[in-house]
């Protein structure tokens, strides 16, 4: 029998403790905390502190992206072209950083994500608005206006023309084009089709609701821009479309 003392002794291996990796979420793109911290130290110094101001509004930018495709905003602007998304996002930039002075660091201030979200989106709105108005005062928009009803194609009935002047204006988005290609269709094919209008165009066209639902409100927001108006509202239910004159009438709720 060993002596005690000579015993062979047991290894406890000391306990490794490992540090939690927190990870964000791919679809993560805005740190509200961190943002929030910058914010304050911004507003602390008197707003005048330039490399706090510049690293704020780079966060902003993924966000600006994201309220202008949510919305579909890029494709509603009148002149929408290639830089439509660009000149969008300047005037949200510049509206956020604007307000930045004006940010409240007390408790139960909104989030800045969401404070955010609803500055760029008022923004773009109003901007869309300007120059939609803007279009409306010059003179050849004047003049449009007044041979409106004298511009109709030889032998096209309104809707051939509504049609014609549809496409054109969306030209650019593969998803309408085919949308309005189903509506067109569904126009000559069905004698109730504005009956169930969004179903209809989802199964004809195989597009998910969400983009028939951008679809139609980009067509209710310029429908003035139309020589012949088929756009049928709530407010304003005087549209000549003879015995389917609730056409374009869509309630949101269905």
């Amino acid at each position: 029998m060993l002596p005690l003392d000579n015993a062979p002794k047991e290894t406890i291996s000391p306990t490794v403790v490992t540090p939690e990796i927190k990870v964000k979420p791919k679809n993560h793109y805005f740190d509200n905390d961190l943002v929030q911290e910058i914010l304050k130290r911004y507003v602390a110094r008197g707003c005048v502190d330039i490399e706090l101001r510049d690293e704020i509004m780079h966060h902003s930018e993924e966000l600006i992206r994201q309220v202008i495709r949510a919305h579909n905003f890029e494709h509603i602007f009148p002149n929408r072209d290639a830089s439509s998304a660009t000149e969008l996002f300047q005037v949200a930039y510049c509206q956020i950083e604007k307000v930045l002075y004006k940010y409240d660091p007390q408790p139960g201030s909104p989030k800045l994500f969401n404070l955010w979200s609803q500055v760029a989106k008022t923004r773009i709105l109003a901007y869309l608005k300007k120059e939609k108005r803007d279009k409306k005062n010059v003179v050849s928009y004047k003049d449009f206006l007044s041979r409106k009803h004298k511009t109709k194609l030889k032998g096209s009935t309104d809707i051939d023309l509504w049609l014609k002047e549809a496409r054109e204006m969306m030209y650019y988005n593969e998803d309408f084009l085919e949308i309005l290609k189903s509506l067109e269709e569904i126009w000559y094919k069905d004698e109730k089709s504005y009956d169930g209008l969004i179903s209809k165009l989802e199964k004809a066209s195989g597009k998910n609701r969400n983009i028939i639902g951008h679809f139609l409100k980009t067509l209710r927001i310029r429908r003035d821009e139309f020589t012949v108006n088929l756009m049928e509202t709530k407010d304003h239910k005087e549209v000549d479309l003879g015995d389917s004159e609730d056409f374009f009438y869509v309630d949101q709720d269905q």
